[in-house]
């Protein structure tokens, strides 16, 4: 017996030992007192009503389903000492029905509640975190004058972290306790875009907004007031443009420099699928470099020591894919400004308008209503008629050759006659562009390909106001652009004989003779003598024409 009471004694000593030392759930610690004042001061903060206001946001209120479907568009101030400078951003949805417009709707409005929450407890962070910082104590009678001196004595101007998870968690929080009512009511009805989840939908959702920068912050100006004990702050959100970038963009060059425009976007955009680069407006006359993914030009030599501004606007178009065949597209568009140095001494003015002159036997000084003239069509299309009317009627004397009688006094003319040089300056201007505005845009839209004269795109692509149906296929050898020349005087020849006046086109040897005897004129017809000089074979152009 006195055993088993030793061994019950030891027992209870044992219990004893490891419920003081060791127990699963010790006695809770008593907080520091920095650690009182800590929850004090976030208690006395987070009692103090903040009166938030967002302005800025994709909609400044509730949004309706006309809101949703009509096409926003945000405007940048005009910054000509910015460059590139941005102009515009549009969005617009695309592809909706009314129900997924309503339900949109609905989406917008969680995220306005949801951001003003997020705002909210940053403001009141940063409020704890100076007040708890700070060396005087905090005294509650005084706690909302301290307050709103803070909110004025800091920056104005902030970037709040957002974050998205917490966004996304609200947003779905506030779906599930709308649809739960629904549910109640009978009216529950599912998401028009839960195909793939919604959690996914809400992250490309909100990754498309203007409102963030980088993903994860709002650039936000504040404004406070105070009355009767609440503090009402006014936020304007600073929208955002996409984030494009241009790879070393020269702001100056000279006449003959190729000029580069490499548009990119920093990072790969959450949800884009396609990015395409256009420009709708330019002064140059760009062509698209696909291997580089750039636009590129030829600087122009204006012939004169003035300094031209190129501009050249730039239209960046990005969609984002949506369930159900929705997308969602921005189109933001950048003023580019080129500074082209004056031209040098002895430079040949437009290498586009002398290749017109070329090969007529004279040299063409320019003079000085020529060269503002030809500055003017430069600048602006509209002046290409006063360009023409100039070389029409003011070329001078020497461009007209050797006279030549064909049969009669009714068929007599000069090569050069106005009529004949008009008649020479349209077709010529059918086959070349001036500087038009034209529409380029990168794969996989049209772009332009290589052209022979850097000035002049190609004639085979459907740009700068030229159909495709239209390009033809311009030799290059001189003995095969003076056979294209006789071909054209005999189609010209042809018309004018079947309305009795066959006397604009003149032939300039005797194998052309010969091919107009075979073929225009009628054996009683007297041919006038040529001048000699051709060493063409006409026989084979005869063969074809018959």
């Amino acid at each position: 017996m006195v055993l088993v009471i030793s061994l019950s004694c030891m027992q209870l000593n044992v219990d004893v030992s490891c419920n003081a030392a060791s127990h699963a759930h010790p006695l809770p610690t008593q907080p520091s007192p920095r650690a009182r004042e800590e929850q004090r001061v976030r208690a006395l903060v987070a009692r103090q009503p903040i009166a938030l206001n967002l302005q800025g946001l994709p909609f400044e209120r509730a949004p309706t389903v006309t809101d949703v479907l009509m096409p926003k568009i945000r405007r940048s101030e005009l910054n000509e000492k910015v460059n590139p400078s941005h102009l515009d951003l549009t969005t617009c949805w695309k592809g909706l029905t009314h129900s997924q417009s309503t339900e949109l709707a609905m989406w917008y409005h969680f995220l306005h509640r949801s951001l003003h929450a997020e705002v909210r407890m940053r403001i009141r962070e940063s409020l704890i975190g100076d007040l708890f910082q700070s060396e005087e104590p905090v005294n509650e009678v005084y706690l909302v004058p301290r307050i709103f001196d803070y909110l004025r004595s800091a920056p104005s101007h902030r970037l709040i972290n957002i974050s998205f998870v917490n966004l996304t968690d609200n947003m779905l929080s506030m779906f599930h306790e709308k649809k739960f009512r629904e549910t109640v009511a009978s009216t529950s009805s599912g998401s028009q875009f839960s195909d793939g989840g919604l959690p996914r939908f809400l992250h490309y959702f909100l990754h498309v907004q203007d409102c963030f920068l980088n993903g994860q912050y709002l650039a936000v100006e504040f404004g406070f007031e105070y009355t009767q004990s609440l503090i009402k702050a006014n936020g304007k959100v600073t929208w955002q443009p996409p984030d494009v970038r241009f790879l070393a963009l020269p702001e100056r060059l000279s006449p003959g420099e190729e000029y580069r425009i490499t548009p990119f976007m920093s990072r790969d955009s959450l949800g884009v699928q396609q990015v395409t680069y256009a420009l709708p407006r330019s002064s140059l006359n760009f062509c698209w470099d696909t291997p580089k993914q750039r636009f590129r030009a030829i600087v122009p030599n204006y012939a004169d020591e003035d300094v031209h501004i190129a501009e050249t606007v730039l239209k960046v178009t990005l969609t984002t894919p949506f369930p159900r065949d929705v997308r969602f597209e921005r189109e933001c568009r950048w003023v580019i400004r080129l500074e082209i140095a004056p031209a040098k001494s002895g430079c040949e003015p437009i290498r586009a308008f002398a290749g017109n002159t070329k090969g007529l036997g004279c040299s063409l000084e320019l003079d000085d209503e020529l060269q503002e003239i030809i500055r003017q069509a430069n600048r602006n299309a509209g002046h290409y008629s006063d360009l023409r009317r100039y070389v029409e009627n003011t070329l001078p004397a020497c461009l007209s050759l050797q006279k030549k009688k064909v049969s009669g006094p009714r068929v007599s003319s000069q090569t050069c006659h106005p009529k004949r040089r008009r008649h020479e300056y349209t077709e010529d201007c059918k086959d070349e562009s001036w500087n038009y505005a034209h529409d380029v845009a990168s794969t996989p839209l049209n772009a332009y390909q290589d052209s022979a004269c850097p000035f002049i795109p190609s004639a085979a692509v459907a740009d700068s106001g030229i159909p495709a149906t239209k390009a033809v296929k311009v030799a290059t050898h001189p003995d095969a652009l003076q056979q294209q020349q006789i071909m054209r005087n005999y189609e010209e020849f042809a018309g004018r004989k079947s309305r009795g006046d066959a006397g604009l086109a003149s032939p300039v040897s005797d194998g052309e003779r010969t091919v107009f005897e075979s073929i225009f004129l009628h054996g009683d017809d007297v041919w006038s003598p040529a001048t000699e000089g051709s060493a063409l074979d006409f026989e084979s152009a005869a063969a074809g024409e018959a």
